[in-house]
């Protein structure tokens, strides 16, 4: 079952790209724009100009962007999943499921840009040193692991399931994290290669190179933006399925065959 299911996290982001293509192209559409950025600034002269742009203000405006593209799936792939692969509920907009969902946003989007912006963790509370980095890299370890044991939790509240938060969410994925982890690290890992791939091959190339190299890289991370949000579902369903508990009985009651 286990392979199964590393295959439909592929065949699902395929066919989700077929049946609903202007939802798919909202986060190529924004790598697309950080890629022009990008090429505005002169970040792919050289390895050197990459690291010396890095952190410009208009390529950071755009990473922000990105990580909004990239969370977006979240809604609407989820809910396809869920529905037996149908379109109709990928683009359906359910209110409760809406709102909770943007809880979940808010709080994601918030963790991100702290990441991204904010100082080291270990120094804003005046941990210095290697304790401090010690300190930082635990917690970053420590919210990585938990982050699997709450995607019961995620799915639920996507599906407008409000009667499953944290605490029982760790219930129903324990037993099921390494599980969740091979999903994620199939459904991810190939796909970031071929990206980094992609974006450091593409310095120094030419531009009529490079433009053809970053819009494969933009499906590419169309692609992904599924591929990351599928293993969360398919792990979340199979602690669900283990334990009896519905993820949404509304959605739930829907044929999963094609899933």
């Amino acid at each position: 079952m286990m392979w199964t299911d590393i295959k439909s996290i592929y065949r699902s982001a395929w066919t989700f790209m077929i049946a609903c293509p202007l939802l798919f192209l909202i986060p190529v559409f924004v790598e697309m724009a950080q890629h022009v950025a990008e090429i505005h600034i002169g970040m792919y002269h050289s390895l050197a100009s990459a690291r010396a742009v890095a952190d410009s203000p208009l390529r950071m405006t755009f990473a922000v962007a990105k990580i909004i593209a990239l969370m977006l799936p979240g809604y609407w792939f989820v809910r396809y999943l869920a529905a037996g692969n149908d379109p109709h509920a990928a683009r359906r907009i359910e209110p409760v499921g809406l709102a909770l969902w943007s809880i979940l946003f808010t709080l994601n989007l918030t963790l991100s840009l702290y990441s991204l912006f904010g100082p080291p963790l270990g120094e804003a509370l005046g941990l210095t040193g290697s304790v401090g980095t010690y300190f930082g890299t635990a917690v970053s370890g420590g919210w990585s692991i938990l982050s699997v044991y709450l995607s019961a939790w995620i799915i639920a509240w996507t599906l407008g399931n409000a009667t499953i938060g944290p605490l029982r969410s760790v219930a129903i994925m324990n037993g099921y994290f390494w599980r969740t982890v091979v999903y994620m690290v199939t459904g991810v890992l190939p796909l970031m290669v071929v990206h980094y791939a992609l974006g450091y091959g593409a310095m120094g190339c030419p531009n009529w190179l490079i433009w053809p190299m970053l819009i494969v890289d933009a499906f590419l991370v169309g692609i992904l933006a599924l591929t990351m949000t599928a293993p969360i579902w398919l792990g979340a369903r199979r602690a669900a399925e283990a334990r009896g508990v519905e993820l949404a009985p509304h959605i739930d009651s829907l044929s999963m065959q094609r899933v």
